[in-house]
């Protein structure tokens, strides 16, 4: 026998059955607007640190995503609340030139202290659907060391979201790497747990790039079709006006992008090395002891330390780092190999 209906049950209040066809109305299709660095229907954070270029990089693909008709000019807002006098000046023009809004602290009564009741007010009044809201910087909004500020404004975020908003904020990277010498998101982790979507952008030191600055997103969350790392380049020498910096701005083609994910690879491969020989100079080690040295040392897995010690184990300099000897009782020590001789002039 079924239990009888609960009469005025306090939840009752907050049901949202029956209104299945609206929220279809609503909804909207995770489709690439801003590159594949922003899906439509999602909330998007970039991570990166001053300067990177994240504000460029966006500019640009909202003019490409404007002039392809992904997105109606009218529904942008831009949000500019960390900008000099000049580079406000510049940003508003181009913003001006596509159709879309511009938004700023001090003017016309906004605030960015604002920003989680406005987008509550779109959502309750049905006027998301469509929007694209981009918050520069979110700080500006919303303290990201406090948990319970950068908890709620992730959820104003949601709201608008979920009525067919678009949103993409940006966020400062923590001004100490990882352990492994990788950037690190800024903040508590409420945004990055919240929003759809998280990448951390970089800038890469690449060969054959004179005068260019190659800067690299890598996905850290993504409840889609996200891409997982991509790669922009953009002219960064002296004297160029903000305009031809932008013009600069192309997406890496695949060939260039694996060119220099092996040189990155490269790079990590020596600074774990570095790590290796460190550890096996101070003491003896057999394989799991240094394996054990030298994660605590990085910050890298034992499994990723053995992999690479196993990777520079051998008796040829040419190719390897160093090899083990059989020591007391039959344990095998690592010790470092001599480096090889130069080639003669």
């Amino acid at each position: 026998k079924l239990d009888p209906v609960i009469i005025n049950n306090p939840l009752s209040q907050y049901s949202l059955r029956g209104q299945a066809e609206e929220f279809a109305l609503l909804a909207v299709q995770a489709k690439p607007l801003l590159g594949n660095l922003c899906l439509t229907g999602q909330a998007t954070v970039w991570y990166a640190p001053p300067n990177a270029g994240k504000t460029l990089i966006m500019l640009k693909l909202l003019i490409d995503a404007v002039a392809n008709r992904r997105i109606t000019p009218d529904n942008v807002y831009y949000l500019n609340c960390d900008d000099s006098s000049e580079g406000f000046a510049g940003k508003i023009r181009l913003m001006d030139d596509m159709g879309c809004h511009t938004l700023a602290p001090g003017h016309r009564g906004f605030q960015p202290v604002l920003l989680p009741e406005l987008l509550h007010a779109m959502a309750d009044g049905k006027k998301a659907r469509g929007a694209l809201i981009i918050i520069d910087t979110i700080k500006k909004a919303a303290s990201l060391m406090d948990k319970g500020k950068a908890s709620a404004f992730a959820a104003a975020c949601r709201s608008a979201v979920m009525a067919g908003a678009t949103i993409i904020g940006f966020a400062h990277t923590n001004k100490q790497p990882s352990a492994s010498g990788k950037l690190q998101y800024g903040g508590t982790s409420d945004l990055r747990d919240d929003f759809d979507a998280a990448y951390i952008m970089g800038p890469v030191e690449v060969d054959g790039f004179d005068g260019e600055k190659v800067v690299q997103f890598d996905c850290i969350k993504s409840r889609g079709g996200n891409v997982r790392s991509s790669a922009y380049v953009y002219a960064d020498t002296d004297g160029l006006s903000y305009t031809e910096r932008l013009a600069s701005v192309r997406l890496l083609d695949d060939a260039e992008l694996q060119g220099f994910r092996r040189k990155e690879e490269a790079k990590a491969d020596i600074e774990v090395v570095e790590a290796i020989e460190a550890c096996i100079r101070d003491g003896d080690f057999a394989k799991m002891a240094l394996a054990r040295a030298v994660a605590t040392r990085t910050g890298i897995s034992e499994r990723a330390a053995i992999r690479m010690i196993e990777k520079y184990t051998g008796t040829d300099p040419a190719t390897a780092k160093w090899c083990f000897q059989r020591k007391n009782r039959g344990a095998m020590i690592y010790t470092l190999l001599p480096s090889p001789a130069p080639l003669a002039a």
